[in-house]
């Protein structure tokens, strides 16, 4: 495929970049068509994933809020600035599909915006459910890293539903954490869910400590999911496909179990703090 028809993709990431690597080693690898990752931007100058990418010889690059903040300059004024130095990374890369995977930082709602225009993309890498639309669900703020994982299972536990399962979810980079719609859920199922416990009860050490090493144990099953996830929408991308988001049509979470819920984001909250 000539060059100029190829998809130019940028990554953007906060720490390992370990979907980022598995993706570009997948293109590498002939498995991904259609696409050119060009750019990896990092939220985090120490990030493992910028060594990775570095490999790979993919450019790579270096942008957040805090190289903006000044005494004197307003949070609009530092927002802007961030805003525009995004989009300057990635128009003079000629990017045109973004994979949020492992991105840490609230994306500007100006780069959203401009990216929401025929022929561009800004998707994001999600590590459990969300509900689009109804935001009763397991993204948003401080759900990040083991976060969700934990929120998932703490919330099975407690709700007794059938079934436990968490997911590989991508979806539409929007306005607000985890808002927009979806592109691909793919489900995991979760082990070992025999008995109920009463939320009253789920603050016990024991409990505590068994969350800790399940959210864990959650996360590097999913893991190899979550890679094989990306790699499909970014084979997406390469094949021209014009990418349709769709929400659910039955509520993620049924409304009496909203206080199981947020009692299970607390705690996971609480038990993963930095995600």
């Amino acid at each position: 495929m000539p060059k100029e028809s190829l998809v130019n993709t940028a990554f953007l990431i906060s720490g390992g970049g370990t979907t980022m690597n598995a993706a570009i080693e997948a293109y590498k690898n002939g498995e991904i068509a259609g696409i050119r990752p060009v750019l990896v931007i990092s939220s985090n100058k120490d990030a493992a994933g910028i060594e990775k990418a570095n490999r790979w010889g993919i450019e790579t690059r270096v942008c957040n809020r805090k190289m903006f903040a000044q005494e004197g300059r307003s949070r609009e004024e530092q927002e802007n600035l961030f805003s525009k130095a995004l989009l300057e990374l990635l128009n003079g890369s000629g990017v045109t599909h973004v994979l949020q995977a492992g991105w840490t930082i609230y994306t500007p709602d100006e780069v959203i915006a401009a990216y929401e225009t025929e022929g561009k993309v800004i998707a994001n890498q999600h590590p459990a459910e969300i509900d689009p639309g109804r935001g009763h669900d397991f993204g948003g703020i401080g759900m990040r890293g083991l976060a969700p994982h934990c929120a998932r299972i703490a919330y099975f536990w407690m709700s007794g539903e059938p079934e436990p399962h968490t997911a590989s979810t991508i979806h539409f980079a929007a306005s607000g954490y985890d808002t927009g719609d979806l592109i691909s859920v793919v489900e995991m199922p979760l082990r070992g869910f025999n008995f109920v416990i009463a939320p009253e009860d789920i603050n016990r050490e024991k409990y505590r400590e068994e969350l800790v090493q399940r959210s864990r144990e959650s996360q590097q099953v999913l893991l190899p999911i979550e890679h094989q996830n990306v790699i499909a929408i970014l084979k997406r991308f390469g094949s021209g496909e014009t990418i349709v988001g769709y929400r659910r049509e039955i509520p993620l979470v049924p409304v009496e179990n909203y206080p199981i819920l947020e009692r299970a984001r607390s705690l996971s909250r609480e038990l993963f703090p930095k995600g």
